[in-house]
């Protein structure tokens, strides 16, 4: 649509030009019929006289101020009357006897002495020729007059087209465009529904911008309805926060005044109750501060990993070790076996991933009453499996697992779902992944990561 409009005044323009052209010889063509008919007209006049050359001299007389420029007549020797100016009638005279030969009448471009352009010769009678001649400088302001009257109708007529197109074409373009900056300014005010019309049985290009314009605003809306989604998550989990740093917080120091006050009457199995409880929030606390500031780092980038070659015996007593007080609390049981293998990871890191699967086991977990971990080589990588024979995990909880502010229901203290979606992220910046797999009993971590050397190898 946008090339029709230049293409049909290109074309007009074309077909001006290829007429002009013609006319260079139709206009000869048109004064040389109108000179020969000339002639033959004023031969038929001059031929009715019988010879009285009184009535043919004011024939001749009135011809003389005529449309044609000189014109002769006389015997077939010498000229008896010619027009005023005439140069050489007598030449004249011979030119149009050499050009008439047997015919009657006969007209023809060419030329006399100094004079060119149309000579038209006739036989009034058989005793007396008549020769016209037309300059061809008269002739050609008379063409250059004609060339430019056509010219102008075909100027015309192209404006006309021109105006037609602009009315049939340009006018439905700029109200579509018109169209698209008012949907345009009214999405950018705030109407998130404004959307274009498409035509689909008659398309062109303002519909492919229309349908780009259409995907772009529903990406843009999906985006915003993601990100209110998530901030009234955010918001809801901030709202939370107090209780849930509190709880541990008011338990804490209800604990440590105990101690203070009553700590040398109390029997030592009562102390040591309040001390291992006292463990076990500084170990919720300090993990939940640590899944923040995780989370805080990966919006900025700004998490670090050094891997290493890392012996999972020595990570793996550490953590039972940490979490072994807190276990028995509970009634829960925790086994580990690192097989001897070494993983190339980040020792911190692989450290906070298994503490978070461990501590969903013992907070989330629900009669959870035994807590494996079992590390196995496979190919070139270690497979770390994280199992626990509690409730498990919801179905309809599976497919938004490792996503953000996803929060268990199974316990008292909700947390902030942030642990196994760390976990996750710090496994795979490891070059690894944390998998779940559905099981009839309980629930199956497994973090794969790259395979180390074995312990004791001296590699």
């Amino acid at each position: 649509m946008f090339i029709t409009v230049p293409v049909v005044v290109a074309c007009t323009l074309a077909i001006v030009v290829g007429i002009l052209f013609m006319l260079r010889t139709a206009i000869w063509d048109i004064y040389e019929k109108s000179v020969l008919s000339g002639v033959e007209a004023l031969a038929g006049q001059l031929s009715c006289q019988k010879g009285d050359l009184k009535k043919i001299s004011k024939i001749l007389e009135s011809s003389r101020k005529s449309r044609f420029r000189y014109f002769v007549y006389g015997s077939n020797t010498k000229p008896f009357y010619w027009s005023k100016g005439t140069p050489d009638p007598q030449t004249l005279l011979h030119a149009g006897l050499n050009m008439l030969g047997t015919r009657k009448a006969l007209a023809a471009r060419g030329g006399y002495g100094h004079v060119n352009g149309v000579i038209a010769a006739a036989r009034p009678d058989n005793e007396h020729i008549l020769v016209l001649a037309e300059d061809a400088r008269r002739l050609q302001g008379l063409k250059w007059r004609g060339m430019l009257i056509i010219s102008g109708l075909i100027i015309s007529l192209i404006i006309a087209v021109v105006l037609l197109m602009s009315r049939l074409l340009v006018i439905p373009m700029l109200k579509r465009m018109e169209t698209l900056k008012t949907c345009i300014s009214r999405f950018g005010s705030g109407e998130r529904e404004s959307r274009l019309e498409t035509r689909p049985e008659k398309r062109d290009e303002f519909d492919e911008v229309f349908e780009g314009f259409n995907s772009m605003a529903e990406r843009i809306c999906e985006y915003e309805r993601e990100m209110a989604r998530m901030a009234g998550e955010e918001k809801a989990l901030l709202a939370q926060l107090a209780h849930d740093i509190n709880t541990p917080i008011s338990i804490l120091r209800a604990n440590a005044e105990n101690l203070n006050v009553y700590g040398d009457s109390l029997p030592p199995d009562k102390r040591h109750g309040i001390q291992t409880d006292m463990l076990a929030q500084c170990i919720y606390i300090q993990a939940l501060v640590d899944d923040l500031l995780t989370m805080a780092s990966a919006k900025v980038a700004e998490i670090s990993v050094n891997p290493s070659m890392v012996l999972l015996d020595d990570i793996l007593d550490s953590i039972v070790n940490t979490f072994s007080p807190v276990a028995e609390q509970k009634g829960i049981v925790l086994l580990a076996d690192g097989r001897g293998l070494a993983v190339w990871a980040d020792p911190v890191r692989l450290r906070q991933i298994l503490t978070n699967l461990v501590k969903n086991s013992i907070v989330h977990g629900g009669n959870v009453s035994i807590i494996e971990i079992d590390a196995r080589l496979k190919g070139e990588m270690v497979s770390i499996l994280v199992r626990d024979d509690g409730q498990g995990i919801k179905a309809d909880k599976i497919d938004t697992l490792f996503e953000r502010f996803q929060r268990g229901a199974n316990n008292k203290l909700k947390g902030w779902g942030l642990g196994l979606a760390i976990v996750k992220m710090l496994s795979e910046l490891q070059g690894g992944t944390c998998l779940f797999h559905s099981s009839e009993d309980g629930a199956v971590f497994e973090v794969i990561l790259l395979h180390g050397p074995a312990a004791g190898s001296g590699k």
